[in-house]
């Protein structure tokens, strides 16, 4: 561990400063202070220096708790910018967040698989702005991501072994954060969604195909070859054992919205998708709520198996099966319970589809909030160099 040396207090101090004012909004020097427990000059002069560089702005008079009112500062809005990318086999959905974490603009396109790169490169370009000083760019990839490379993304045919980061930095410049979709989604869910102050959680996707984002103790679980939470990959039943896996694994073929329409389809010999067999079962019908119960039965294994292994306080259920949460909870609930000594507890999405976008957000603010601090020390040595000629 590195030695608290004056340069690398006073970054840690910035970064202190600006992740109060992103969670908590406009404030004055005097509130600040307390709230990050550093001395009031010290909060001053970093306060200033950040107002001087345009990262803070002046945000009217704060509340006061007795006295004349205080001067508040904020995050300067469009100082910096987080472009979040989530790309989907069916749908690329992005956004674009200022630094004060607002959703400002948002995309939805539908996924062309004779070119998914270049559509992602149109998106950033259509979504970032001149007036960042600083930008973070994240994509999630539906697929294995390691060190930035999209390994192999199952929806997305072009995309293998592919240095994601490198290949669209011509389009758009920034700093690119590559991770996978689920994982992101996870993220989303815990900062700002109904993971919100749980530290050990579970996020699963329910959607074409099926995976988990895993937070233990409030942070990601990657894996070696950043696969952790693939959990179409389980293999719910010894005779599926000698069976090829197929390209999302044993469970994803039937826990999936996929295999929902395949369980449907073996009880009645009609094909029907997965919304119109979910709307089926609310209105009542048996061999749709039979359906229904199969599939919960498959979820309810990969449910049980993650459990046993990282024991989450809440599992999460989203992507397009989870508006099916109604239906899924109790049989799953009643599993759960049957099955393990500590069962998490069972929550739904509150973000839907733009989960990733947030998970998105919280990394590019991650890499903000200690990329602003090197830039003030590049001024401040720039500004010493200019005075010593």
């Amino acid at each position: 561990m590195r030695a608290a040396t004056p340069p690398l207090l006073r970054s840690l101090n910035v970064q202190a400063i600006l992740g109060v004012l992103h969670a908590a909004g406009p404030m004055s020097r005097t509130e600040l202070a307390r709230r990050v427990n550093i001395s009031g000059p010290t909060t001053a002069e970093i306060v200033e220096e950040l107002l001087e560089a345009g990262w803070l702005e002046t945000a009217g008079d704060a509340v006061p708790s007795g006295g004349r009112p205080a001067r508040a500062v904020a995050l300067s809005a469009d100082s910096a910018e987080v472009v979040a990318v989530d790309v989907g086999g069916s749908r690329i959905k992005a956004g674009r967040f200022n630094l004060q974490g607002t959703l400002t603009e948002e995309r939805i396109v539908a996924t062309e698989l004779t070119d998914t790169t270049g559509q992602v490169a149109n998106l950033l370009r259509a979504l970032s702005t001149k007036a960042a000083q600083l930008r973070c760019i994240v994509v999630g990839a539906p697929g294995f991501v390691r060190g930035g490379v999209v390994v192999e993304a199952a929806n997305i045919p072009e995309w293998r072994d592919v240095p994601l980061a490198a290949v669209l930095q011509p389009a758009v410049d920034g700093h690119y954060v590559i991770d996978n979709d689920v994982n992101l989604a996870a993220l989303g869910e815990a900062r700002c969604g109904a993971g919100r102050g749980v530290g050990d959680l579970v996020f699963v996707t329910l959607g074409t195909g099926i995976g988990a984002g895993i937070l233990v103790n409030h942070h990601l679980i990657r894996g070696a070859a950043g696969a952790a939470g693939e959990v179409g990959f389980l293999v719910p039943d010894r005779d599926l054992l000698d069976e090829p896996r197929g390209a999302g694994g044993a469970l994803e073929a039937r826990a999936s919205t996929v295999g929902l329409g395949r369980l449907w389809e073996a009880r009645t010999h009609q094909a029907a998708s997965a919304p119109e067999i979910v709307a089926a079962a609310r209105a009542g019908s048996e061999p749709a709520r039979a359906a229904v119960r199969d599939w919960a039965r498959y979820l309810a294994s990969a449910l049980i198996s993650i459990s046993t292994v990282v024991n989450p306080e809440r599992v999460i259920l989203g992507g397009g099966g989870g508006a099916a949460f109604d239906l899924l909870a109790p049989d799953l609930r009643a599993l759960l319970a049957r099955h393990l000594p500590f069962p998490p507890e069972l929550a739904p999405s509150t973000l839907g589809d733009r989960a990733a976008l947030y998970g998105g957000l919280e990394l590019g603010m991650a890499w903000l909030f200690e990329a602003i601090p090197d830039r003030l020390a590049e001024a401040r040595r720039g500004n010493r160099s200019y005075q010593e000629l």
